[in-house]
């Protein structure tokens, strides 16, 4: 008997979206944020909602790793390192993607409730 091999993509390392880990920072992580990524403006990007050019959308999920690896205990040096050492691919691995809201009016995330429409 033959199996066919099944295609799945690698599980995601963390269980946040990169929008919840921005919307997670806090002031030290701001300022590490710019000390290590030259003042890049992360919450430009991840507000941006499918308009940021490529170049910063990978920037963004370098700052994502790095704020991830902190969390798990990393100095700011080797979650640096970790987040610009790891490959493009992986980069867009590492986050599952943003849950989708299915009814924008009743939102079932925070994200989501951001977006609501006030009644």
């Amino acid at each position: 008997m033959t199996t066919t091999p099944q295609s799945t993509a690698p599980a995601p390392q963390t269980e946040l979206s990169l929008s919840e880990v921005i919307d997670g920072m806090d002031g030290f992580d701001e300022l590490a944020v710019e000390k290590h990524f030259d003042d890049f403006n992360v919450y430009d990007v991840v507000g941006a909602q499918g308009g940021a050019r490529p170049r910063d959308m990978v920037k963004a999920l370098r700052v994502g790793v790095f704020l991830v690896r902190r969390t798990e205990g990393a100095n700011d040096k080797d979650a640096y390192q970790a987040a610009m050492k790891m490959p493009g691919k992986k980069l867009h691995e590492f986050f599952p993607d943003d849950p989708e809201e299915i009814d924008p009016d009743d939102p079932d995330t925070d994200a989501g409730k951001d977006d609501s429409e006030p009644a």
